[in-house]
């Protein structure tokens, strides 16, 4: 079976979330710097789903980088036996 990229495990699938990540970021400082922002519901429901996505890709992505290092560690282990 072909190996998707930015699969599970991999590090392009990383980098994918990690770019993600930023635009979200960049999305939410764009959002809350624009005038009237506290006044539109709609830019506060916004951000605030932003907000949510955000720290579900930091997360996501910080599983990621652990279970990268896990594999890393099992490969070394078995390689130097």
């Amino acid at each position: 079976m072909k190996e998707l990229f930015g699969g599970p495990g991999k590090v392009s699938g990383l980098v994918l979330r990690m770019g993600q990540c930023l635009f979200a970021a960049a999305s939410m400082v764009v959002m809350a710097s624009s005038h009237g922002f506290a006044t539109c519901t709609a830019f506060c429901n916004g951000a605030a789903s932003n907000m949510e996505l955000l720290t579900c890709l930091l997360g996501y992505s910080c599983l990621k980088i652990e279970k990268r290092s896990k594999e890393l560690r099992l490969f070394e282990l078995a390689c130097n036996r």
